[in-house]
C-alpha cells in the first residue's frame, strides 16, 4: 500500500508532540496539560531532543514529544495500512 497524506500540522517552537487528544480535552485536562506544560520546559532546558512524557507516578503513555530538526513550519502526515490491518504514521521534517 502507498503512502497517503492526511493532512498538515503547523510547528511554532521547532517541537511536535503525539497524544490522544481526550487527555486534553476531558476532565483531567488541568492535571495532563500541567504535565506536557512541565516537561516541554523541562526540554528546553535540557536541548533534549525527544523525550516520553509520562503520566503522574511516571506511568509512561502521556505522550511522545520531539525536535523537529529544522525549526518552524508546516509538515505534511501521511499514513499506510499494510494487508493486516496495522496502520503506519509517517512525518518528514524539511
Amino acid at each position: 500500500m502507498k503512502w497517503e497524506k492526511i493532512g498538515s500540522f503547523a510547528v511554532d517552537s521547532g517541537t511536535f508532540l503525539i497524544c490522544d487528544p481526550c487527555y486534553i480535552i476531558e476532565e483531567n485536562t488541568e492535571k495532563y496539560t500541567k504535565i506536557i506544560e512541565n516537561e516541554f520546559k523541562n526540554r528546553i532546558e535540557s536541548s533534549e531532543e525527544n523525550t516520553s512524557v509520562n503520566f503522574s507516578k511516571d506511568h509512561t503513555g502521556l505522550a511522545v514529544m520531539g525536535n523537529t530538526l529544522v525549526g518552524d513550519g508546516f509538515f505534511d502526515v501521511y499514513h499506510k495500512v499494510n494487508c493486516k490491518g496495522q496502520k503506519e504514521v509517517k512525518i518528514i521534517f524539511r
